[in-house]
């Protein structure tokens, strides 16, 4: 949601979905001339936003009225601080960064293995990326590069919060919830399910 009337979402089969009433009432539309699932929207204000694709990204400038086709990319989610600067993720421990909106990319790690599930930026410095086994990443320098915390977990993690007084949070599979203090620099585990 870009306000508490306008929201967006996508789906299976080139599905977008817009509401303008606060989710009572939905508008459907297709995007784009191939099958493609679409896997995760993104809003930065009411007017610039972005659709992660299995095959291809879609941007808008005018919020929503158009939708523009970036094709031959295929991203699981991204981020965006800005008009033009953002990241996305990918499978195989994949992160790319943008300066031009999202019409090219620049490869900044690529693990080999890691499935990423989860992308947070607070500013163009800092960032996080969550994902398989208990990963994650951390960058403080717009993603030059990115270091690998310590996580007392090898569960799966899906997604990560960061809030401004500094607390953040990660959940993941099987109950798992970290809990950061600092921004995120460290992290402890607070709830995880046992199997005997």
């Amino acid at each position: 949601f870009t306000d508490q009337n306008k929201g967006w979402a996508v789906g299976d089969h080139n599905l977008l979905f817009h509401t303008t009433d606060g989710g009572l009432h939905w508008n459907i539309e297709q995007l784009g001339q191939y099958p493609n699932d679409l896997r995760f929207i993104f809003f930065l204000n009411e007017n610039y936003g972005w659709i992660a694709g299995h095959n291809e990204i879609f941007n808008t400038s005018n919020g929503g009225q158009d939708w523009i086709s970036i094709p031959g990319i295929s991203v699981r989610k991204l981020f965006f601080v800005s008009e033009n600067v953002g990241w996305n993720i990918g499978s195989s421990g994949l992160i790319s960064k943008t300066t031009d909106g999202g019409v090219t990319w620049e490869e900044q790690l690529n693990t080999g293995f890691d499935n990423f599930y989860s992308i947070k930026f607070i500013d163009e410095q800092h960032g996080w990326v969550i994902g398989s086994f208990g990963r994650i990443f951390y960058t403080n320098n717009s993603g030059e590069s990115w270091r690998s915390l310590e996580i007392n977990t090898e569960r799966w993690l899906y997604d990560i919060e960061i809030l401004s007084n500094g607390n953040a949070y990660g959940v993941g599979e099987m109950g798992t919830m970290l809990k950061s203090s600092d921004y995120g620099r460290h992290w402890e585990l607070f709830c995880e399910e046992r199997v005997n």
